[in-house]
């Protein structure tokens, strides 16, 4: 299956306005999908279903996108409800949830003491 940069539908689906996500929702799409979302008339006092079944990547630049929505939605009164995410990326969009940030694990061979260093050489400077 060819991966898609990144989609949003719209539709209405049993009294629910529907959202179907699809593709890469990473970093790089960011950008267009808070467009698209933004532009979106978005309902009141509705049923808002997002289905992320489509969705094949999502990084936290994605996970949050899609949360945002979430909590503007629910300020104009809607019930939102996110649907068929994959188990692969549920950890993901819970820790965006949560609040949490993902840190990346060390690069080898950088070192990571380059910061003390330069606040070592700025103190013996204010001293001097």
């Amino acid at each position: 299956m060819a991966s898609v940069a990144a989609t949003l539908v719209e539709s209405e689906e049993s009294g629910s306005f529907v959202l179907a996500a699809a593709g890469q929702w990473l970093v790089t799409t960011a950008a267009e999908l808070d467009r698209r979302l933004r532009a979106i008339s978005m309902p009141r006092d509705r049923r808002v279903t997002f289905d992320l079944g489509g969705i094949e990547r999502l990084d936290t630049a994605g996970a949050w996108l899609l949360l945002r929505t979430e909590h503007e939605l629910t300020a104009h009164g809607n019930v939102v409800e996110f649907l068929n995410l994959r188990a692969n990326l549920a950890p993901i969009f819970d820790q965006v949830r949560a609040g949490g940030m993902v840190i990346a694990a060390p690069i080898r061979g950088r070192r990571t003491t380059r910061s003390q260093g330069f606040s070592r050489k700025s103190a013996e400077f204010r001293s001097a």
